[in-house]
């Protein structure tokens, strides 16, 4: 099998490693899924950013949208907050890479799916989160 990821990088796998290491693109359902979950309201996490970020970033190796949905949602709505002093709330610089990876795929994934382009499936997802909770 061979994936090509654009005009000037392609891999090539056995068929057999291919079943085994890559998912179908994600679904009608799955997309509403994704839909709801960046429309939900963020529940924060106690946790310490370092095992916030261990855990974000193994969830951008697995890659499933859902899962990609939720870092975005939560990296803005913590974003929308204001801090106990009322100023705007800022991701550090290791979070806010973690956001825009996981939105980068998310957004490649959507445009995929929905035929548009990765700034449409952009567009798509402020729209989403717009209209959630915050």
């Amino acid at each position: 099998m061979v994936i090509k990821f654009g005009e000037d990088l392609s891999v090539t796998l056995p068929l057999s490693r291919a079943y085994e290491l890559l998912r179908p693109p994600i679904s009608g359902a799955g997309l509403r899924r994704v839909r709801d979950t960046l429309r939900a309201e963020a529940v924060p996490s106690d946790e310490a950013w370092p095992a916030r970020m261990r855990e974000a970033q193994e969830t951008l190796r697995r890659g499933h949208p859902i899962e990609l949905a939720e870092i975005v949602r939560d990296a803005v709505r913590r974003e929308q907050r204001p801090t106990p002093k009322g100023t705007p709330f800022k991701l550090s610089t290791s979070e806010r890479a973690l956001y825009l990876k996981a939105r980068e795929s998310l957004s490649g994934e959507i445009g995929f799916v929905r035929g548009i382009t990765q700034s449409e499936a952009d567009a798509w997802i402020d729209d989403q989160l717009a209209r959630g909770g915050g």
